[in-house]
């Protein structure tokens, strides 16, 4: 995985820019019984290790592509050889 960061994303997290492989970057509007809503999701996963312990935590922003989000989810997969991480929009409802 390490040899691919060269040509993966990277995210931007306490002044830092660290890689990642993007999953998904949505932005948009959702049509829902009280009108349109913004949508902003973003999931990646990123290489244990890659972040400074202890890393990002769950309602800190990062910024990707020059839009920030705020992470909602931090999964860390059995042998933690990589961490999953899901994102939304800043001000949407938690």
């Amino acid at each position: 995985m390490a040899e691919l960061e060269d040509n993966a994303g990277a995210v931007t997290w306490n002044g830092a820019d660290y890689p990642i492989w993007p999953g998904s970057a949505v932005r948009g509007k959702d049509l829902g019984a009280g009108g349109f809503k913004l949508r902003a999701d973003l999931r990646f996963v990123v290489r244990a290790g890659v972040f400074p312990d202890p890393g990002p935590q769950l309602k800190q922003k990062l910024t990707y592509l020059g839009e920030e989000y705020r992470i909602d989810t931090i999964e860390k997969v059995p042998g933690e050889t990589f961490i999953r991480f899901e994102c939304n929009d800043p001000s949407a409802a938690t």
